[in-house]
C-alpha cells in the first residue's frame, strides 16, 4: 500500500516538474492575470 502511494506521489511530482519547466511562462502569466482579476474584483466590491 505504501509503495503504491509512494509511486503515485513520485509520478505526480515528476509530471508537475516537467509541466512546470514547459509551461512556467504560461503559468506565471496566468497567475499574474488571476491575481490582477482578483484585485480588480475586490476593488470593485469595495467601491460598492
Amino acid at each position: 500500500m505504501w509503495m503504491i502511494a509512494a509511486i503515485v506521489l513520485g509520478l505526480i511530482a515528476l509530471i508537475s516538474i516537467i509541466s512546470n519547466s514547459i509551461k512556467s511562462d504560461l503559468i506565471s502569466t496566468l497567475r499574474y492575470e488571476n491575481a490582477y482579476l482578483k484585485n480588480y474584483i475586490q476593488a470593485y466590491i469595495d467601491k460598492k
